[in-house]
């Protein structure tokens, strides 16, 4: 893995992720992720969601990103985390740094040293943050302490990996955090993808869910039923083709 960045024709910083891997024939393949900088607005086929979600970050507790590799979890967490930090410490914890942000205190962890995400957590912890970005829960250890920190009172951002709301809440179950301390530190999840409209332009398409108004009697047929019909309303008022309505139907 490698990272780079350079200023394009636009006069924009592109941030640069490279990723390689060798087959059993010691053929190479490559693979380059280009992450924008924030200085510009995050689109939306519904804009009115990043209002919900800014008004999500006025409560405290662990506000959870899902959705596959490329789909804007980390871009959408610093456009948040950005608009607090002018009155407020961020803290950010990650492996690797993707966007290089000035106005936060970004660790990377650094296994070699034995600074794990677990470790970093605790010791951030003492440094008092009001918020607190963790790249990603990957496992018991990251998740528990992404728990620890959001009941101990800290705003808390973080992605995991599941193919809907439903699964978010099945993914920390599955990582022995019990339902009721999800209840007690959950804020909010966005599940989200970035689709193209008809024009190639491409917008992020978010499902949200409010923990403070569920009783959690979520089942993954209900959560896909709002998800399919935003494609729906996407394609009937002609916005994207039937091709990407089919590929993005199962979120």
């Amino acid at each position: 893995m490698g990272a780079m960045e350079f200023i394009n024709e636009k006069k924009e910083k592109i941030f640069i992720r490279i990723s390689t891997l060798g087959n059993f024939r010691n053929q190479e393949s490559l693979v380059i992720r280009l992450i924008y900088s924030l200085n510009h607005q995050i689109s939306l086929f519904r804009p009115q969601d990043l209002v919900i979600l800014e008004n999500f970050t006025k409560r405290r507790g662990l506000i959870l990103f899902s959705g596959p590799t490329g789909s804007g979890k980390t871009t959408m967490i610093y456009y948040l985390a950005r608009k607090l930090a002018l009155n407020s410490m961020v803290m950010t914890i990650e492996d690797p740094i993707e966007i290089y942000e000035p106005l936060f205190l970004q660790i990377q962890v650094n296994l070699a040293a034995k600074m794990d995400y677990a470790e970093i957590i605790k010791a951030s912890l003492r440094h008092r943050p009001d918020i607190l970005v963790i790249g990603e829960i990957r496992d018991e250890i990251s998740a528990q302490a992404a728990v620890t920190a959001s009941l101990s009172g800290h705003l808390v951002f973080s992605t995991i990996h599941a193919r809907n709301i439903y699964g978010v809440i099945e993914r920390l179950c599955g990582l022995n955090i019990e339902i009721n301390t999800i209840k007690n530190c959950l804020n909010a999840i966005c599940y989200q993808r970035l689709i193209p409209d008809k024009s190639k332009k491409v917008h992020a398409l978010t499902q949200i869910f409010d923990a403070f108004k569920s009783n959690y009697q979520l089942t993954e047929a209900e959560t896909m039923k709002y998800w399919k019909l935003q494609l729906q309303e996407l394609f009937a008022n002609k916005i994207i083709t039937f091709k990407t309505f089919e590929r993005f139907l199962y979120g």
